[in-house]
């Protein structure tokens, strides 16, 4: 069971102070494209985001792809992105200290079948787990039921387990 963003907001407000972890400037999310957070956030410049989506749309192609492919983006930049524009919380899990109990509620194939790891304990109990793709709500629906726990949600760049 996933918690929704208000919930979740209020449950990450004292794990938002830890190292390694960077709140959202709107904790509701920017919404709109992935692409236009990516400008916004000075990742990459305009001209060329929307000279690669149109690209993308030509090649068949997402336009975030082949940004990353020419290395015009790199992964953190594109996480910090994704957790901006979904109003989450992006964690540096080379910085921030997770907690092995919470970690240890899946197993490495699940963590790498999901691109997720349960990183710390939220102060109402809830499993605070981090991500690389926060609306894969398989994902989130299956780590509840595999920890019976509620989850609230952050970005991360790259998960280990």
């Amino acid at each position: 069971m996933s918690l929704d963003l208000g919930t979740s907001a209020t449950a990450l407000a004292a794990f938002e102070e830890a190292d390694g972890v960077e709140a959202p400037s709107q904790p509701g999310g920017v919404g709109g494209f992935l692409s236009d957070v990516i400008v916004d956030l000075g990742f990459a410049d305009r001209t060329l985001v929307e000279d690669t989506v149109n690209e993308g749309r030509q090649a068949g192609k997402a336009a975030v792809a082949l940004l990353l492919e020419r290395g015009e983006l790199n992964s953190e930049q594109l996480a910090r992105a994704i957790a901006e524009r979904n109003g989450l919380p992006f964690v540096d899990l080379k910085a921030f200290q997770v907690d092995e109990t919470a970690r240890q509620l899946i197993d490495r194939g699940a963590g790498l079948r999901y691109r997720a790891v349960p990183i710390a304990f939220a102060p109402d109990g809830s499993l605070v787990t981090a991500l690389a793709d926060p609306l894969d709500t398989l994902a989130v629906s299956d780590i509840a039921v595999m920890t019976k726990s509620d989850l609230v949600s952050v970005v991360a760049e790259s998960v280990k387990n």
